[in-house]
């Protein structure tokens, strides 16, 4: 699951979408896990010199009973604004995280009738964007590589 995203912060509010794209490597053929979302636009609103939090819900899902575990992996991570970091902090289930965390041993808690599945929350926390006469490009990307663990 990979977040791209990118803003122009101007003077007055801003409402901002922003699109979320799910890609699915998977290298195990046949692991049976996958992502699914209930959304995959979400809005910020850029007001008092910063953009309103993105929280990003997704389900880690299971098709086969023998996979007992897996592994989330913050694989890519990074917001700049005018190409210079910007200061934004990242969560995983309410946990600070920075690119390369691994989060070990998940497991299935949930079943909806057909599938097992885990509940996830990511939140982009942002600050303050200083506000000027010219206009600024922000952006970042969040990816989380989930992968089947024995």
């Amino acid at each position: 699951m990979t977040l791209f995203y990118t803003a122009t912060a101007l003077p007055q509010p801003l409402t901002l979408d922003f699109p979320i794209f799910t890609t699915l490597n998977n290298n195990q053929a046949g692991s049976g896990l996958l992502v699914r979302a209930n959304q995959y636009h979400f809005t910020s609103l850029y007001q008092k010199g910063r953009f309103s939090n993105i929280k990003i819900d997704f389900d880690v899902v299971h098709k086969q009973t023998s996979i007992s575990a897996y592994q989330l992996t913050i694989s890519d991570l990074f917001h700049q604004c005018d190409q210079q970091d910007l200061n934004a902090q990242t969560y995983m289930d309410q946990v600070q995280v920075e690119k390369g965390d691994q989060i070990n041993n998940l497991g299935f808690p949930f079943f909806d009738g057909s599938d097992a599945f885990n509940s996830h929350r990511a939140l982009i926390e942002f600050p303050i964007i200083a506000t000027s006469s010219t206009e600024k490009s922000c952006y970042g990307v969040i990816a989380v590589s989930i992968r089947e663990q024995i």
